[in-house]
């Protein structure tokens, strides 16, 4: 088990992804629980979890910086409607993944309605997007994504490998 996640937060989730492998450590030993994780990294988590079926090499502007071990990852999440690109077409493979990025695709991987547009609860919400109040209301109402300290989504913050494996965690036990 990874060296630096005793007394974690997140310990018990992160214990039971690896045991999965879901997610894995770092060769020295430590899990790195704090870092950022990238949207290459989260397609292939969702993957894991979701085990879909291959989907066809997407289309995105930036396929070529879609790394070999994340490219049929991104594929099937692609495929299954799960991620989409930017405006642009891009995907941006190591782009930090942001927390309301992230509660839009929990929304769509576990198939939530995304309906309500109501503005949220969370002390923060003027930061929230328009677009994603749908996906955070859904994913908040289903126990998927829970606000930070002081009743904060904190919407741009990057989503970090402790809180990625948790919010898995809890999809897993939807379905």
């Amino acid at each position: 088990m990874p060296t630096d996640i005793a007394g974690h937060w997140a310990e018990q989730e992160i214990v039971g992804a690896v045991a999965k492998g879901i997610i894995a450590g770092y060769p020295d030993g430590t899990f790195r629980p704090n870092l950022p994780v990238t949207r290459a990294e989260f397609a292939s988590l969702l993957d894991r979890v979701l085990a879909l079926p291959d989907g066809n090499p997407s289309d995105f502007e930036d396929q070529g910086d879609i790394p070999a071990w994340a490219s049929e990852a991104v594929a099937a999440v692609a495929e299954a409607g799960i991620v989409g690109g930017y405006p642009d077409r891009s995907f941006c493979p190591g782009a930090p993944l942001s927390r309301i990025e992230t509660a839009a695709l929990m929304a769509r991987a576990a198939r939530l309605p995304a309906m309500n547009t109501q503005r949220t609860s969370f002390a923060d919400d003027d930061a929230i997007a328009e677009w994603a109040l749908p996906f955070i209301n859904a994913a908040y109402e289903a126990g998927l994504v829970r606000g930070q300290s002081l009743n904060r989504f904190n919407p741009s913050a990057p989503i970090t490998r402790a809180e990625a494996v948790v919010l898995l965690s809890r999809m897993a036990s939807l379905r």
